[in-house]
């Protein structure tokens, strides 16, 4: 299998000058009203027609240190009602103890062409919404007013900010395409920031040379390092399916600060070590402390009651996970911090991500295991970057403990699903394991598949329908789909099946995650068309791939599967009286390269009868974007054979 790497340089080695927009609020050229679709990009549903930043490193010379002030002035033409999304945006803001970050300045309208005349309706300051995601960020939530097709929205505003060690990051690149995008950074010399590039069209960014300016901060004059980057044309990066996160693949810049050197010989290293991240989150109240004994001595009776019957380390382990996914409820919130001492959890019932996994680490303390959380990065939160060290990349833990010779990891907030696997929203690259010893990267690789087995008896009746019994297994990620859907009472009922008339259901294993989900049902399925003495139909009546998930011309990210899939489908159709079978698909047998993956279709005659039987495997869940064109041909191929008919033809006499 081939391993990827996702190219974050340092440092671009090439530059270019391109030809710079000013831009002024409220005026708004008539000429971007005359079009209806974007040139460049016939499928856009919306376009960034101007994106700035400035950041820049002041003095406040009132508290006597630096800050981080940021203005951003952001244009955009909203093409067709999906494009209203774009409409919607959002603003953080950090806080930490009695610091904060501040939105000072803020202005927004959305423009018109109506009756030949540019209409605008502005939305002000006090209409944002405020939204808490966390202790530490708020997000001032912007929803423009007043949006139709063809309107153009713009928003100006700036913050302030006494994190100044996380300089601003900027976007290039979007799922809409960008008309031009500057960014421009200024900080006194003093400050020593890499910057890290990610991305695949950078093509479309034009580099200005770094250079040097002048400032006077708190009555010195500094020398000062500008940068400025121009992005003209920039198309969209579109997101399909099988795709982890797509905003790791975007054109975009982060800053790192390395070190503060100012005169006088007073320096700082700013530059995090893992070793520094792992004892800083051993040292903090909201992670490391809760797994001390002080705060979990209430703990010591209830373990010790939960594991008493058990024969085995397996079973131990097995009892406390089982107990606290029934005990406490997942309220769907990340977190690699708790919110409460989890005591509290536990006697409350309710937690975001580290309350509950943080309480798994600490029971399975005290059932004396060798125990760790593990910290990572959801798959919407991005990929790592293990070249730089930094807490904020985290939003999620879970624990690894070590049960005889095996490592498990275990994740207790989601319900349906066994106790060896995690979610996929985990199962991206790495994560970094955290202890008062020691602190090591730990694979996030999937250890199961998604497997799902269906076969069908079907005879046909007098209705020209066909009748009869159907038995699907699933497993793993399969069934914890399965189990998830027949729990949402809301948009399913318990049969699960929405291809066909369905009775007599009957589910094994609904409740035990451990076991293979079955359900047997008598089943009706109307597919037949008549054409005379011919009679017609897909056998494929379930489990019919009717278009592919690759669609784009070139694709230049991964394909991520999140974990090896399985599914076959065997159906034995009974040839009704009269009938003789006229013509049917002939069978394939594909392959993927370095044997990623499988598609075998299959007909066989029996006594009176026709089986025909479907199996897609694919092997490996993570692809290079070379084996686009690979899979999508194969995906092709199989849409094709998928909707191949068989034909019975009635008997002369």
């Amino acid at each position: 299998m081939k391993t990827f790497l996702i190219v974050i340089l340092s440092f671009l080695t090439y530059t270019a000058f391109a030809q710079k927009q000013s831009t002024k609020f409220g005026k708004i050229e008539k000429a971007d009203f005359s079009w209806t679709q974007y040139a460049l990009d016939s499928n856009a549903h919306a376009v960034i027609l101007y994106d700035c930043g400035i950041a820049e490193i002041d003095y406040q010379s009132g508290i006597g240190d630096f800050f981080l002030k940021y203005r951003r002035h952001l244009r955009i033409k909203i093409l067709d009602k999906t494009g209203n999304a774009w409409a919607n945006h959002s603003i953080p803001l950090w806080e930490s103890g009695r610091d904060r970050e501040k939105l000072t300045k803020f202005k927004a309208a959305t423009y018109n062409l109506e009756a030949g005349r540019i209409v605008a309706t502005t939305l002000d300051k006090k209409e944002l919404l405020e939204e808490r995601v966390h202790d530490n960020k708020v997000l001032k939530k912007i929803a423009m007013p007043n949006v139709k097709e063809g309107a153009i929205i713009e928003i100006e505003y700036t913050t302030t900010s006494p994190f100044y060690p996380d300089f601003v990051d900027w976007q290039f690149q979007y799922g809409i395409p960008v008309r031009y995008s500057e960014f421009r950074s200024s900080y006194p010399d003093w400050f020593d920031y890499k910057k890290h590039f990610q991305g695949y069209d950078f093509d479309y960014l034009k580099i200005n040379e770094e250079s040097k300016g002048n400032s006077l901060i708190g009555g010195t004059r500094l020398v000062t390092i500008e940068n400025n980057w121009v992005a003209e044309n920039m198309p969209a990066l579109q997101a399909e399916p099988y795709t982890s996160n797509i905003n790791n693949y975007m054109v975009k810049v982060d800053f790192e600060l390395a070190s503060y050197n100012a005169p006088h010989g007073f320096s700082k290293d700013f530059t995090n070590s893992w070793k520094s991240i792992n004892n800083t989150l051993m040292e903090r109240s909201n992670f490391g402390e809760q797994l001390t004994k002080g705060n979990t001595k209430f703990l010591s009776s209830i373990v010790t009651q939960l594991v008493a019957s058990a024969t085995s380390q397996q079973e131990k382990v097995t009892l406390i996970y089982q107990h606290l996914k029934e005990k406490v409820n997942w309220d769907e919130r990340y977190g690699k911090f708790v919110t409460q001492d989890i005591k509290e959890t536990y006697n409350e019932g309710k937690g975001n991500v580290a309350d509950i996994n943080l309480l798994l680490v600490a029971m399975l303390q005290k059932a004396d295991f060798s125990v760790n959380p593990v910290i990572l990065s959801t798959k919407s939160n991005g990929i790592l970057n293990p070249y730089f060290p930094s807490s904020r990349q985290f939003d999620y833990v879970i624990a690894q403990v070590k049960v005889g010779d095996q490592l498990l990891l275990l994740d207790a907030t989601e319900k349906d699903l066994p106790m060896n696997l995690l979610p996929a929203r985990c199962l991206n690259d790495k994560g970094r394991l955290i202890s008062k010893d020691y602190t090591d990267w730990v694979s996030l690789a999937p250890t199961a598949s998604h497997y799902s087995a269906t076969s069908m008896q079907l005879s046909l009746n007098e209705s020209q329908e066909w009748v009869g019994q159907l038995k699907a297994r699933s497993k793993d990620y399969a069934a914890s789909q399965k189990r998830a859907k027949m729990k949402d009472k809301a948009t399913s009922t318990e049969d699960n099946f929405d291809f066909a008339q369905t009775s007599n259901v009957n589910t094994e294993n609904k409740e035990d995650t451990d076991k293979a989900l079955i359900q047997v049902a008598d089943i009706t399925i109307d597919n037949v068309m008549d054409g005379g003495d011919l009679l017609y139909f897909n056998p494929m009546t379930i489990g019919q791939l009717e278009e592919s998930p690759f669609k784009l011309a070139k694709r230049k990210y991964p394909i991520d599967f999140s974990y090896a899939r399985g599914t076959i489908y065997s159906a034995t159709f009974e040839l009704p009286e009269g009938y003789e079978v006229e013509e049917v698909p002939e069978k394939m047998t594909i392959s993927l390269p370095e044997k990623g993956g499988t598609f075998s279709y299959s007909i066989k005659f029996l006594d009176n009868a026709i089986n025909v039987t479907s199996q897609i495997k694919i092997k490996q869940y993570l692809f290079a974007a070379e084996d686009y064109p690979a899979l999508q041909a194969f995906y092709n191929l199989i849409v094709e054979k998928h909707a191949a008919q068989i034909v019975l033809r009635k008997k002369t006499e």
